[in-house]
């Protein structure tokens, strides 16, 4: 059961609800465009168009079409994000479509199916984040409105109403000795700003529309060794316990117990013939929840990989490196799908060892 702060006690935010930009971002075309140059829940890339362009893509794409208004006023809302994203391994968080004056915007994709999250500009103080629902917005992707696209054919979704926002703060703590964690808070996996920890292990996660949300812990950095987790203590984000957020608000939850002892995937990279690979550029092996796609545990580079900080479950590997001048992406153990990808079963506090292999016949990763 939700319990609230002491009117007068909001905790401090701690880059709560501001997603930091990537080293490659650039923020020059923005600029011309006459676009603001940061974000709260995103970053961008430097094929940003305009207001109501998304970047271009190399595949047949579709379009989805709407606009972005006040739930209150049915105002239009500009420069909002909003990031089409397949349920599975929803994870990208360049944004490529923002509102413009007018509230409309556009998103080129390819064929697919999508739900749609909203992110109001950083300079917003009155909107909160949303998953577009049926009926208003969501705090859950899997109640979010599922939107099919067709190639060629441009689909047109009634317009998304913003609401207000609220937060959810808490502490974190060490499982086994109870210390305050240096942590973050977030609704989506490394989604570059959640709300981060002070020194006594308290978190604000800010900016949240007036829904239920499911939240995500881990360690600061991958040295930490904890193991992440969503809330309820479950590594599957479908399952997750969900936390009521009221605009104007704050949810204290109970203590955060993080896992330090988190599971180990670790090995070598190896070409299509079991040799060792002799390219070494750009090589990143991730693991994501078998069933939800979200990111598992902090990347590992190198050829020699370590995956560290993960909780007991299932994964999927996939491995992305550079080979014929494209980002190539494969599964383990060899196919270009996260459907077809083999689960590897991982646990707490356990080491496990397991090479991968790549090679330029591999898959070029989708656009």
């Amino acid at each position: 059961m939700d319990t609230r702060a002491e009117e007068g006690m909001r905790p401090a935010s701690f880059m709560a609800g501001r997603f930091l930009p990537r080293p490659e971002h650039h923020y020059q075309d923005r600029h011309e465009a006459g676009m603001p140059t940061r974000d709260r829940g995103v970053g961008t890339r430097s094929s940003q168009l305009g207001a109501h362009d998304s970047a271009p893509l190399t595949k047949p794409a579709t379009t989805i079409t709407t606009e972005v208004r006040d739930a209150q006023t049915e105002d239009p809302v500009a420069w909002a994000c909003v990031m089409a994203l397949t349920l599975q391994n929803a994870r990208d968080r360049q944004c490529a479509a923002y509102s413009g004056q007018d509230g409309k915007v556009s998103i080129r994709v390819p064929a697919n199916t999508y739900t749609l999250l909203v992110t109001p500009h950083y300079s917003d103080t009155t909107h909160g984040i949303q998953w577009v629902g049926h009926d208003g917005g969501t705090g859950s992707q899997y109640l979010a409105r599922k939107i099919t696209t067709s190639p060629g054919r441009a689909t047109a979704i009634p317009p998304i109403e913003l609401d207000g926002w609220g937060s959810i703060s808490g502490v974190i703590r060490d499982a086994a000795t109870g210390s305050p964690v240096t942590a973050c808070a977030e609704f989506l996996p490394l989604t570059y700003g959640g709300g981060c920890t002070n020194a006594e292990g308290r978190f604000a996660l800010n900016h949240l529309g007036p829904y239920r949300w499911p939240v995500h812990f881990r360690g600061i950095n991958t040295a930490s060794g904890y193991a992440w987790q969503w809330s309820g203590d479950v590594p599957n984000r479908m399952i997750a316990k969900s936390y009521k957020v009221a605009a104007g608000e704050t949810a204290t939850i109970s203590d955060v117990k993080l896992n330090p002892a988190g599971g180990v995937l670790t090995g070598n990279i190896l070409d299509l013939n079991g040799q060792p690979y002799p390219g070494g550029r750009g090589i990143t092996v991730e693991a994501v929840n078998a069933i939800t796609g979200d990111l598992a545990a902090p990347p590992a580079a190198g050829l020699t990989y370590k995956v560290q900080g993960l909780a007991s479950q299932f994964v999927k590997l996939r491995t992305s490196f550079w080979a014929t001048n494209q980002t190539i992406d494969l599964w383990y153990p060899a196919t270009a799908s996260f459907a077809d990808a083999r689960p590897v079963r991982v646990l707490g506090g356990q080491i496990r060892e397991l090479d991968l292999k790549v090679g330029s016949e591999s898959h070029p990763r989708d656009k």
